[in-house]
């Protein structure tokens, strides 16, 4: 997800990450591994944030079937289009994308609570198919709280089985920050 999707200024970017495709909207570099972490152009420490969910694709399947009118309050019309264009392979697309909503609510810390609609998450697709995630609404605010400065994710999909990870990039001062200004006396 690009910083510039959650607010955040292009200047948060590391240095040395390569230029970025204009017309992807990506977000390139390298980013680092899990449990490591770096400074950037903003000269804070970055933390990894994570978050996994897996679903049965038939779970899925059967829930909006039974209420076709989940569909619009779980995903975007997008997401919707997108899967429908899938052919048979619909649900496995639809349940992989709703593991994504529940990995990136998992990782922003919580879960299907704070008034973030499911909506508010959505997954694109970017150069090749790529998954990339769009924050809208509460979700979007939440990440700017959180200090999010990055967000990847992975999806994955059988006829059986969705499952997808979420790796948020938060500059560790954010969070300080934010936790200080709760503890502080007045």
């Amino acid at each position: 997800m690009p910083p510039e999707a959650i607010g955040v200024p292009r200047t948060a970017v590391p240095r040395d990450a390569p230029a970025p495709d204009p017309a992807s909207g990506l977000e390139p570099g390298p980013a680092p591994g899990l449990g490591d972490s770096y400074r950037g152009d903003i000269g804070t420490a970055l933390r990894v944030l994570i978050g996994t969910d897996l679903v049965a694709v038939a779970r899925v399947a059967e829930l909006l079937t039974g209420q076709p009118e989940l569909a619009e309050r779980i995903f975007t019309a997008r997401e919707l289009a997108y899967c429908a264009s899938r052919g048979r392979r619909r649900a496995e697309h639809l349940a992989a994308r709703f593991a994504a909503k529940e990995a990136v609510l998992k990782a922003l810390g919580t879960g299907a609570a704070a008034g973030v609609e499911w909506t508010d998450v959505e997954v694109v697709n970017g150069i090749g198919g790529r998954p990339d995630l769009r924050l809208h609404g509460r979700a979007a605010a939440l990440a700017r709280r959180r200090g999010v400065r990055q967000a990847e994710i992975s999806l994955t999909h059988t006829a059986g089985l969705a499952a997808a990870n979420a790796m948020l990039l938060c500059a560790t001062g954010t969070a300080v920050r934010i936790l200080s200004e709760k503890g502080a006396k007045r």
